[in-house]
C-alpha cells in the first residue's frame, strides 16, 4: 500500500511492522495450537500407557520449528505435524519393540524394526 505524501522509507517501515505484528498473532495461534494438540494426544494415549504400564511418557511441543516428540521413558519419537492417530501408531510401534526386542522376527526382523524407528530421535540429537 502506498500512501501519498509519506516517505518511502516509512512506507517500508510501516509494511514490516504490519507484518511483525501479523506474524506475531500467527505465532501466539500455533503456539495455543500445540498446546491444545498436546492435550489431545495425552488424552490419547493415557489408556495404552496404563494398560502396557508405562508411567514416563510426554508429548513434548515447542514453537520453535514446531517441533512435536513423543517421549516415552528415555525414547524420544519425532511426531512433527502427525495426526494423533498417527502418534498413536508411533506408541503401538514402541511397545511392539519393547516388547519382541529379544525374539526372532524372521528373515525381515531388521528392517521392520528400522521402519518402526524411522522417526526416533538418536542419542544427543534434540
Amino acid at each position: 500500500m502506498i500512501i501519498i505524501g509519506m516517505p518511502a522509507e516509512q512506507q517500508q517501515h510501516r509494511r514490516y511492522n504490519t507484518d511483525d505484528k501479523a506474524q506475531g498473532l500467527i505465532r501466539r495461534y500455533e503456539v495455543e495450537r500445540l498446546e491444545v494438540k498436546r492435550i489431545e494426544v495425552l488424552e490419547a494415549i493415557k489408556p495404552i500407557c496404563e494398560a502396557f504400564k508405562i508411567e514416563d511418557y510426554d508429548y513434548e511441543v515447542s514453537a520453535t520449528g514446531q517441533r512435536e516428540v513423543l517421549r516415552i521413558k528415555e525414547t524420544r519419537i519425532g511426531c512433527s505435524c502427525n495426526s494423533i492417530r498417527a502418534v498413536v501408531d508411533e506408541l503401538v510401534g514402541y511397545i511392539f519393540i519393547a516388547r519382541w526386542k529379544d525374539r526372532n522376527m524372521g528373515a525381515f526382523g531388521k528392517q521392520t524394526r528400522n521402519v518402526i524407528r524411522q522417526y526416533w530421535i538418536k542419542e544427543g540429537k534434540r
